[in-house]
């Protein structure tokens, strides 16, 4: 029992040391020292990510040869981050966009709204006999419009001016001072732009046209109604005199008078007869 004890401290400090447990122990099995080796492995390689993340942006730095704050000149074609992230062209599927910048359309560069509102950056040539461009730089916003108002400038576009005659593979020469170093995902340093093509006066940027106001009719004045007319007055109609009845029929006094005689004459008569029978 003693004898197992010293070989599990003998062997837990060789693990300690040189993270191999099956040089370690000799009575003792490798199950039995397994979790803590596991254990002390994922913290050494956590610790060794977090270490070269840490020196990513440094080595890029380095590479580069580039310092915030440096001024840099750069010349090649303009692309935006939309294609270069998509690989191919927008504008033309079948050609990959580090490959053949030369046949990025100015219309796909400043027209189409998903790759103007994406970053801008300058592709550098190929070096050492390489078919890729490389992602030199990468522009501001403020240099972004600056680089719009020139390819509309030289190029032939929906919303150029007019006076170029180039219709692909937009080129300039940028110089600007660097506010941010590359990363480690081929994110290039990023400048702000102080003059493209050696034009020294970097303009404002040209606002975006605003969409014609379209006219209300104004309402009409609401046609007062027409004053009903008043009707003439009616004249009042005296009332008409209620017809006086008519007087009853007066009973004549020649038929009264003859009615007496004839009842006269029937008692009379009665009265004879009566006397006659007694």
């Amino acid at each position: 029992k003693s004898q197992r004890r010293l070989t599990w401290s003998r062997g837990r400090a060789c693990v300690n040391r040189y993270f191999h447990p099956q040089h370690c122990f000799t009575n003792t099995s490798l199950l039995d020292f397994l979790p803590n080796v596991t254990m002390k492995l994922s913290c050494l390689f956590v610790s060794s990510i977090a270490f070269l993340l840490s020196k990513a942006t440094v080595v890029v730095a380095q590479q580069s040869g580039v310092q915030v704050g440096d001024t840099v000149t750069a010349e090649g074609f303009i692309m935006d981050y939309f294609c270069i992230f998509d690989e191919v062209l927008l504008d033309n599927p079948s050609v990959r966009t580090l490959e053949e910048p030369d046949q990025h359309s100015v219309h796909c560069l400043v027209d189409i709204s998903v790759c103007r509102e994406s970053a801008y950056e300058i592709l550098g040539d190929p070096v050492d006999g390489e078919i890729l461009y490389t992602r030199d730089l990468r522009v501001d916003e403020a240099g972004k419009m600056m680089l719009i108002d020139a390819a509309r400038e030289v190029g032939i576009c929906s919303t150029c001016t007019g006076a170029g005659t180039q219709r692909q593979g937009f080129r300039a020469s940028v110089t600007g001072v660097v506010t941010a170093l590359g990363t480690a995902d081929g994110t290039p340093p990023t400048i702000r732009v102080t003059s493209i093509n050696g034009d020294d006066s970097v303009p404002a940027p040209s606002p975006l046209p605003l969409p014609e106001p379209v006219p209300v009719p104004a309402p009409e004045p609401d046609a007062e109604p027409a004053p009903a007319p008043i009707p003439a007055p009616t004249p009042l109609q005296e009332p008409e005199a209620a017809a006086e009845p008519s007087p009853p029929a007066a009973t004549s006094a020649v038929t009264i008078t003859q009615s007496s005689h004839w009842v006269f004459k029937i008692l009379a008569t009665g009265a004879l007869s009566v006397c006659l029978c007694l």
